[in-house]
């Protein structure tokens, strides 16, 4: 892109995978336009890519709240079934139907538990992932504008090497041919 090749650097974005590549893509697509504008188009497209990349991330939410209260919910209908049973033996009831329903309750409150910690776990750790991927593709859309506005505004103050080989090049032929001039006057 330095060097002003905006249509290799267009089809080498629109081949690569990713939303980092995509937010490149939609960039170097208008190119042409002044930074301000850039800046808001490469900030448009990484808001794009942003629903792509936390779209299971929800899922991942809901299970981790909802498993607690399912497991709660287990627990209240083991306490009822408990209470139910006291209450249709008159207050009386064996330490096995007591036994029983406590069982109950602890068994939904363990499995809404074991459901909810691991999910909320990898709800976090791809949630990092997610502000990571974010950021990289709010960093790559800066970056990008500040490389195409940089070439735009960049006169041809870069030489390359085969530049400067040309010109070592050139003067040493100089140099002989000067030499040999010198070299036949005197004779």
């Amino acid at each position: 892109m330095r060097k002003k090749a905006y249509g290799e650097a267009l089809h080498e974005a629109a081949r690569a995978p990713g939303p980092v590549a995509r937010v490149a893509h939609a960039t170097l697509m208008r190119h042409h336009l002044p930074r301000t504008d850039l800046r808001d188009i490469a900030r448009e497209a990484g808001q794009l890519e942003v629903p792509r990349i936390e779209k299971n991330l929800r899922a991942l939410y809901t299970v981790a709240l909802v498993a607690p209260l399912v497991g709660m919910m287990g627990t209240v209908m083991g306490l009822i079934e408990t209470f139910d049973g006291m209450q249709e033996r008159a207050g009386f009831s064996s330490a096995k139907m007591i036994n029983d329903g406590v069982h109950e309750c602890l068994i939904t409150t363990a499995v809404g538990l074991m459901v909810a910690v691991p999910t909320f776990l990898f709800y976090m750790y791809f949630l990092g992932r997610a502000k990571r991927m974010v950021h990289r593709i709010e960093r790559a859309g800066i970056e990008m504008v500040n490389v195409i506005c940089d070439a735009r505004e960049a006169t041809s103050d870069i030489v390359s090497f085969g530049d400067e080989a040309k010109q070592a090049r050139m003067s040493q032929t100089q140099a002989v041919e000067e030499s040999a001039s010198k070299s036949s006057s005197e004779q």
